[in-house]
């Protein structure tokens, strides 16, 4: 997939209200953005994040979106 969009990819994992990053395959291109691998992500900021959220089943993301997202505020990364 990396050459074939020519962009960088990661592989992240879900741990509890973060996500680590396992592995990437660098974009070939030369500007890009690297994080390094083993690096925790909250996991309401991120597209692979954001992604995994959405495919969880809801009783698994609930408590999640609560503490990421306390009541009443408003958040700029969902």
């Amino acid at each position: 997939m990396a050459k074939e969009v020519e962009e960088t990819v990661y592989l992240n994992t879900p741990n509890d209200d973060v996500s680590s990053l396992i592995d990437r395959i660098d974009s070939p291109r030369n500007v890009r953005i690297i994080d390094l691998i083993d690096e925790r992500i909250p996991m309401n900021i991120g597209a692979a994040n954001k992604t995994m959220i959405a495919d969880a089943p809801p009783h698994n993301t609930d408590a999640l979106l609560q503490r990421l997202i306390p009541e009443g505020t408003i958040s700029i990364y969902i």
